[in-house]
């Protein structure tokens, strides 16, 4: 089911890659969210791209940090 499936709705790594090499390397503003142009964004060429509510949510953002904080043992 993996290699058919990903051809169908998935694209190669290479192209996966994309959208965070865009978001690194291109003059974007802060808190922009990039992803594929296509459909339900799943393929396509790299654009910034809207994004839900709760990835908007500064009270969930900074629980998730700190959660990741106490896993990693890592803090900023």
């Amino acid at each position: 089911m993996g290699a058919p499936g990903n051809r169908l709705v998935g694209m190669p790594v290479e192209r996966g890659a994309l959208p965070s090499l865009y978001a690194a390397t291109m003059d974007i503003a802060g808190n922009t969210y990039v992803g594929p142009h296509g459909p339900r964004e799943l393929w396509g060429s790299p654009v910034p791209v809207g994004r839900s509510e709760m990835a908007s949510d500064p009270d969930l953002a900074a629980r998730l940090w700190a959660k990741s904080e106490s896993l990693t043992g890592v803090s900023w």
